[in-house]
């Protein structure tokens, strides 16, 4: 439910800011990839309970994830991204399978989405959530990193994708074959 959300509300902003054409936003989860387990369901809206709990909050903040598909990240991903945000430190440094781990490739360009406010802090796993008002706080703080990160993410993602392009041409340069 974090990741999808986060990729509605940055797909929101950054087409609010007329710039769709220029950014991708990607949802992947690490379930499904290396040794860790597929999730149980695709789908969010597949998980009835928290989906009953999460729906009312959804709305209020018109977020509509009912036509993602969970899709595990891969090496392919990984390589095309620009930037990775994750939603809590499990995620990123799990030892059972986090994404550093997987792909430690993916070091120099992996935030915590909280840090795009300079804050580090996991936003809670909806795993967890028993009561609509901490599904409450789940997006708040997603939408509220979201909001007021835009800037830092454009910034962090220009530089990644013009050091991506810099390297290439330098590597270009060096072996034209390539």
């Amino acid at each position: 439910m974090r990741s999808p959300t986060a990729k509605f509300i940055l797909d929101r902003e950054i087409s609010n800011l007329g710039l769709d054409q220029e950014y991708v936003c990607e949802s992947r989860g690490i379930q499904g990839s290396g040794s860790i387990p597929s999730p149980k369901f695709s789908s969010f809206n597949q998980y009835k309970e928290e989906f009953k709990l999460a729906k009312p909050v959804m709305d209020r903040y018109r977020i509509d994830i009912s036509h993602h598909t969970a899709k595990p990240i891969d090496h392919e991903t990984i390589y095309q991204a620009d930037l990775i945000l994750a939603m809590d430190d499990r995620v990123l440094l799990g030892p059972e399978g986090g994404l550093l781990l997987q792909f430690p490739e993916a070091k120099t360009k992996t935030r915590l989405l909280s840090e795009l406010v300079d804050k580090k802090h996991d936003i809670q796993d909806p795993a967890e959530i028993t009561n609509e008002n901490k599904y409450e706080q789940v997006l708040k703080l997603i939408n509220l990193s979201i909001q007021e990160g835009l800037p830092t993410l454009l910034k962090l993602t220009t530089l990644y994708h013009e050091t991506r392009n810099e390297i290439n041409q330098e590597t270009h340069r060096k072996h034209p074959e390539h």
